[in-house]
Protein backbone atom coordinates (compact mmCIF):
# COMPACT_ATOMS: atom_id res chain seq x y z
CA UNK A 1 0.00 0.00 0.00
CA UNK A 2 1.55 3.26 -0.59
CA UNK A 3 0.11 6.34 1.59
CA UNK A 4 -0.30 8.87 -0.93
CA UNK A 5 -0.34 12.54 1.04
CA UNK A 6 -0.17 13.42 4.55
CA UNK A 7 -1.11 16.84 6.04
CA UNK A 8 1.49 15.55 8.81
CA UNK A 9 3.76 14.10 5.86
CA UNK A 10 6.03 11.40 6.86
CA UNK A 11 7.08 11.91 2.96
CA UNK A 12 8.53 15.31 2.62
CA UNK A 13 11.63 15.72 2.05
CA UNK A 14 13.52 19.37 3.02
CA UNK A 15 17.22 20.40 3.00
CA UNK A 16 16.93 21.84 6.77
CA UNK A 17 20.02 22.53 8.05
CA UNK A 18 20.40 26.15 6.92
CA UNK A 19 17.56 27.18 9.32
CA UNK A 20 18.65 25.62 12.61
CA UNK A 21 21.23 27.33 15.10
CA UNK A 22 21.70 26.84 18.45
CA UNK A 23 24.09 29.11 20.05
CA UNK A 24 26.10 27.38 22.85
CA UNK A 25 26.97 29.22 26.11
CA UNK A 26 30.90 29.38 27.95
CA UNK A 27 31.13 26.71 29.96
CA UNK A 28 33.97 27.97 32.20
CA UNK A 29 35.61 31.51 32.44
CA UNK A 30 38.39 32.39 29.88
CA UNK A 31 40.97 31.61 31.78
CA UNK A 32 39.88 28.20 32.08
CA UNK A 33 39.35 27.72 35.81
CA UNK A 34 36.12 27.68 37.96
CA UNK A 35 37.89 29.13 41.05
CA UNK A 36 36.90 32.50 40.77
CA UNK A 37 33.76 34.11 42.92
CA UNK A 38 30.78 33.77 41.68
CA UNK A 39 30.41 37.69 41.66
CA UNK A 40 33.90 37.88 39.47
CA UNK A 41 32.70 35.44 36.74
CA UNK A 42 31.66 36.40 33.25
CA UNK A 43 27.67 36.52 32.90
CA UNK A 44 26.24 33.66 31.10
CA UNK A 45 25.08 34.03 27.81
CA UNK A 46 21.62 32.26 27.07
CA UNK A 47 21.16 29.00 25.12
CA UNK A 48 19.04 29.65 22.25
CA UNK A 49 18.04 27.71 19.57
CA UNK A 50 16.39 28.86 16.20
CA UNK A 51 14.12 26.29 14.59
CA UNK A 52 13.03 28.60 11.51
CA UNK A 53 12.72 24.92 9.61
CA UNK A 54 10.24 22.45 7.79
CA UNK A 55 10.11 19.68 10.33
CA UNK A 56 12.04 16.85 9.18
CA UNK A 57 13.30 13.77 10.38
CA UNK A 58 16.77 15.32 9.97
CA UNK A 59 16.24 18.73 11.46
CA UNK A 60 14.67 16.92 14.53
CA UNK A 61 17.60 14.68 15.25
CA UNK A 62 19.80 18.17 15.04
CA UNK A 63 17.34 19.71 17.45
CA UNK A 64 16.79 17.20 19.68
CA UNK A 65 20.99 17.31 19.98
CA UNK A 66 21.26 21.08 20.40
CA UNK A 67 18.59 20.58 23.23
CA UNK A 68 20.30 17.70 25.36
CA UNK A 69 23.57 19.49 24.91
CA UNK A 70 22.30 23.27 26.07
CA UNK A 71 20.30 20.91 29.06
CA UNK A 72 24.28 19.31 29.54
CA UNK A 73 25.67 23.18 29.38
CA UNK A 74 23.08 25.18 31.27
CA UNK A 75 23.48 22.36 34.51
CA UNK A 76 27.48 23.39 33.88
CA UNK A 77 26.37 26.62 34.04
CA UNK A 78 24.50 26.65 37.26
CA UNK A 79 27.56 25.22 39.05
CA UNK A 80 29.61 28.23 37.80
CA UNK A 81 27.30 31.11 37.97
CA UNK A 82 24.90 29.71 40.30
CA UNK A 83 21.87 30.16 37.91
CA UNK A 84 19.97 27.86 35.52
CA UNK A 85 19.62 28.83 32.35
CA UNK A 86 16.13 28.13 30.40
CA UNK A 87 16.63 27.17 26.82
CA UNK A 88 15.20 29.80 24.18
CA UNK A 89 13.73 27.74 21.80
CA UNK A 90 12.51 30.03 18.89
CA UNK A 91 10.13 28.40 16.03
CA UNK A 92 9.10 29.31 12.88
CA UNK A 93 7.82 26.63 10.85
CA UNK A 94 4.95 25.13 8.46
CA UNK A 95 5.06 22.01 9.94
CA UNK A 96 5.95 18.58 8.34
CA UNK A 97 6.76 14.90 10.15
CA UNK A 98 4.51 14.22 12.89
CA UNK A 99 6.52 11.20 13.89
CA UNK A 100 9.41 12.98 14.87
CA UNK A 101 7.30 15.80 16.60
CA UNK A 102 6.11 13.67 19.08
CA UNK A 103 9.74 12.85 20.09
CA UNK A 104 10.44 15.76 20.38
CA UNK A 105 7.50 17.00 22.39
CA UNK A 106 8.18 14.41 24.86
CA UNK A 107 12.32 15.99 25.35
CA UNK A 108 11.44 19.29 26.09
CA UNK A 109 8.80 18.02 28.81
CA UNK A 110 11.74 15.44 29.91
CA UNK A 111 14.54 17.73 29.66
CA UNK A 112 15.50 19.55 33.58
CA UNK A 113 16.18 22.54 31.99
CA UNK A 114 13.19 24.91 31.09
CA UNK A 115 12.58 25.27 27.32
CA UNK A 116 10.78 28.75 26.38
CA UNK A 117 9.33 28.67 23.25
CA UNK A 118 9.18 31.94 21.05
CA UNK A 119 6.69 31.64 18.01
CA UNK A 120 8.39 34.25 15.84
CA UNK A 121 5.69 34.86 12.81
CA UNK A 122 4.22 31.63 12.42
CA UNK A 123 3.90 27.57 13.37
CA UNK A 124 1.38 25.45 11.65
CA UNK A 125 0.45 21.89 11.70
CA UNK A 126 3.03 19.51 13.63
CA UNK A 127 5.40 22.52 14.38
CA UNK A 128 2.34 23.79 16.52
CA UNK A 129 2.65 20.99 18.33
CA UNK A 130 6.05 21.72 19.67
CA UNK A 131 5.22 25.11 20.30
CA UNK A 132 2.39 23.90 22.98
CA UNK A 133 5.24 22.16 24.98
CA UNK A 134 7.37 24.80 26.47
CA UNK A 135 7.60 25.32 30.30
CA UNK A 136 6.68 28.72 29.25
CA UNK A 137 5.15 30.26 25.88
CA UNK A 138 5.51 33.35 23.77
CA UNK A 139 4.53 34.60 20.46
CA UNK A 140 5.20 37.84 18.57
CA UNK A 141 1.97 40.11 18.37
CA UNK A 142 1.34 39.53 14.72
CA UNK A 143 2.44 35.91 14.78
CA UNK A 144 -0.17 33.22 14.11
CA UNK A 145 -0.46 29.71 14.68
CA UNK A 146 -2.61 26.82 12.53
CA UNK A 147 -3.70 23.28 14.11
CA UNK A 148 -5.35 21.18 12.29
CA UNK A 149 -6.30 17.08 12.14
CA UNK A 150 -4.14 14.31 9.92
CA UNK A 151 -5.48 14.26 6.13
CA UNK A 152 -4.39 11.46 4.59
CA UNK A 153 -4.81 9.04 0.97
CA UNK A 154 -4.10 5.15 0.67
CA UNK A 155 -4.01 2.79 -1.59
CA UNK A 156 -3.91 -1.05 -1.77
CA UNK A 157 -6.11 -3.66 0.06
CA UNK A 158 -8.70 -3.31 2.44
CA UNK A 159 -7.28 -4.71 5.19
CA UNK A 160 -4.17 -2.67 4.77
CA UNK A 161 -6.34 0.32 4.29
CA UNK A 162 -7.95 -0.54 7.74
CA UNK A 163 -4.39 -0.76 9.43
CA UNK A 164 -3.55 2.24 8.27
CA UNK A 165 -6.83 4.02 9.57
CA UNK A 166 -5.63 2.05 13.09
CA UNK A 167 -2.39 3.99 12.58
CA UNK A 168 -3.86 7.29 11.76
CA UNK A 169 -6.38 6.77 14.74
CA UNK A 170 -3.43 6.45 17.15
CA UNK A 171 -1.21 9.02 15.95
CA UNK A 172 -4.63 11.78 15.91
CA UNK A 173 -5.18 10.18 19.64
CA UNK A 174 -1.34 11.19 20.65
CA UNK A 175 -2.36 14.80 18.51
CA UNK A 176 -5.09 15.39 20.33
CA UNK A 177 -3.91 14.53 23.55
CA UNK A 178 -0.66 17.13 23.15
CA UNK A 179 -3.46 19.60 22.45
CA UNK A 180 -5.52 19.34 24.99
CA UNK A 181 -3.00 18.93 28.64
CA UNK A 182 -1.21 22.03 27.24
CA UNK A 183 -3.83 24.55 26.70
CA UNK A 184 -7.10 25.02 28.28
CA UNK A 185 -9.10 24.05 25.49
CA UNK A 186 -11.59 20.92 26.09
CA UNK A 187 -12.42 18.49 23.75
CA UNK A 188 -15.34 20.09 22.08
CA UNK A 189 -13.00 23.32 21.33
CA UNK A 190 -10.58 21.10 20.00
CA UNK A 191 -12.79 19.61 17.48
CA UNK A 192 -13.70 22.45 16.46
CA UNK A 193 -10.21 23.85 15.84
CA UNK A 194 -9.47 20.54 14.46
CA UNK A 195 -11.26 21.34 11.26
CA UNK A 196 -11.65 24.86 10.80
CA UNK A 197 -8.23 25.29 9.42
CA UNK A 198 -8.10 29.09 10.76
CA UNK A 199 -5.07 30.66 11.35
CA UNK A 200 -5.37 31.74 15.06
CA UNK A 201 -4.06 35.20 16.14
CA UNK A 202 -2.08 35.69 18.96
CA UNK A 203 -5.12 37.39 20.89
CA UNK A 204 -6.90 33.58 20.09
CA UNK A 205 -3.89 31.92 21.21
CA UNK A 206 -3.36 33.74 24.67
CA UNK A 207 -7.36 33.10 25.31
CA UNK A 208 -7.31 29.32 24.46
CA UNK A 209 -4.42 28.88 26.59
CA UNK A 210 -1.91 27.90 23.76
CA UNK A 211 0.27 30.53 24.57
CA UNK A 212 1.35 32.43 28.32
CA UNK A 213 2.33 35.70 26.71
CA UNK A 214 2.16 38.48 23.28
CA UNK A 215 5.49 40.05 23.20
CA UNK A 216 7.08 42.47 20.87
CA UNK A 217 5.04 45.48 19.62
CA UNK A 218 2.97 47.03 21.52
Amino acid sequence: MKLVGFMFSILTLFDSTNGLIHQPMNSASASGSNSEPVSSRPAAKPLSIRFHVPVTSDACTQLAEALIQMDIQSKQNEALFGKRMPIQLHLQSMGGELLPTFYICDLIKDLDTPVHIYIDGFVASAASLMALCGDKRYMTKNSCVLVHQLRAQTAGKLSEMTEEINNFNHFMGNLRNIYLENSDVDEEELDKLLRSELWLSSEKCLELGFVDEIIGAN
